[in-house]
């Protein structure tokens, strides 16, 4: 007459946050591949989609509050990106070849359990000539947990 309760501790997951600002092809929508998620030993698989050049790269980051010594979100039009937001710190920025208005991001992640647990935040930038003084727009963010499954 027990009754027992499983908790699988941490689980992969990804959501998405803020919103990106309009270029001639929409607003740049950073969301995963399909199903994939953060799961150690895998890889996780992201797309950038209304891309209206052949220039993009996603940003890698470990905080949705701060970056430079300022804090996030952080209004863009101060450096030409008028309407847009950065919404996650870009530690590491990775440019992603363009096909057909899509870039994809893949992220190979060791099979390491210490991982478990390790938040992150990714962003998407676009190279759009015209657009604004930058020549510029940025996607919608999204926060990541890195999980076992």
């Amino acid at each position: 007459d027990d009754t027992w309760e499983y908790d699988p501790g941490t689980v992969a997951r990804w959501t998405t946050h803020g919103s990106g600002c309009q270029g001639t092809s929409g607003v740049p929508s950073l969301r995963p591949v399909g199903a994939s998620l953060p799961i150690v030993g895998t890889t996780f698989q992201l797309e950038l989609l209304g891309i209206p050049g052949n220039a993009a790269a996603i940003s890698f980051g470990f905080s949705d509050t701060q970056w430079n010594g300022g804090a996030l979100p952080f209004d863009l039009g101060a450096f030409g990106m008028t309407g847009c937001t950065l919404h996650a710190s870009p530690d590491f920025l990775f440019f992603a070849p363009v096909v057909a208005n899509r870039a994809t991001h893949a992220w190979t992640l060791p099979n390491a359990p210490s991982l478990t647990g390790v938040r992150f935040f990714k962003q998407g930038f676009v190279l759009h000539p015209g657009i604004n003084p930058t020549g510029a727009t940025v996607s919608n963010a999204g926060a990541g947990i890195i999980g076992p499954f």
